[in-house]
């Protein structure tokens, strides 16, 4: 596995995304630092702060706890247990043909693999062989992919695949957001002092016209 052959469209997109909002407001601070102006670290701290938050949850997606969890497999008739619903998921509750097959448990189908999946159908389900749940919600069994038994045609197979490279691309992508908001409060604090020498030379043309004028009077 590769750097890019390891990123998605997002993951890409999100590495153009940091690079020109960190670019583009670190040229804003230093133009108005460079100019003695009012920094304004409102606007653009808010934009950089949900990056930050969207970038970590990309990181996050990113890594798979049940990479190498054992799994089994079962055949049989989807039977319709009951469906739960979420404040942004569904997931439906089925047995196939009999719980008795999977020691009881019935197969938790998330949104994906409940669509390829037609109740009172033959399938091959392919599930995590430890439970998950708690008393409030069930104990089930989580399942990771759906084939045809007759054809082994895979309908639906879950992303168990860490990848190390999109996490830590989103990581780079956040840790330059946050320097460029380290980089605004320390120009906000540290204001640049005006250069003597162009004091200087700003004030001489003033000195050599009121010197002029008094040569003239006394003339």
């Amino acid at each position: 596995m590769t750097f890019f052959s390891d990123l998605d469209a997002p993951a890409l997109i999100a590495i153009v995304v940091a690079v020109v909002v960190s670019l583009s407001v670190s040229f804003l601070y230093f133009r108005d630092w460079e100019n003695h102006w009012t920094i304004d670290e409102e606007a653009p701290g808010t934009l950089i702060v949900f990056l930050i938050a969207v970038f970590l949850v990309g990181a996050g997606a990113s890594y798979s706890p049940n990479e190498h969890a054992p799994r089994k497999t079962v055949e049989g008739v989807a039977r319709f247990v009951a469906v739960q619903h979420g404040r942004h998921t569904t997931t439906v509750f089925i047995c196939a043909t009999s719980c008795v097959q999977t020691g009881g448990y019935a197969l938790a189908l998330n949104e994906h693999a409940a669509a390829v999946t037609s109740m009172a159908s033959n399938y091959r389900f392919t599930y995590l062989a430890h439970p998950t749940g708690n008393t409030f919600t069930g104990t089930s069994l989580k399942v990771v992919g759906v084939s045809d038994p007759d054809s082994g045609q895979l309908l639906y197979a879950m992303d168990l695949t860490n990848h190390p490279y999109r996490i830590l691309a989103y990581s780079c992508d956040a840790a330059l957001l946050i320097f460029t908001v380290f980089l605004a409060s320390y120009l906000t604090r540290n204001p640049r002092r005006e250069d003597s020498g162009g004091e200087r030379s700003h004030e001489s043309p003033e000195q050599s016209d009121s010197i002029s004028l008094k040569l003239d009077s006394r003339d």
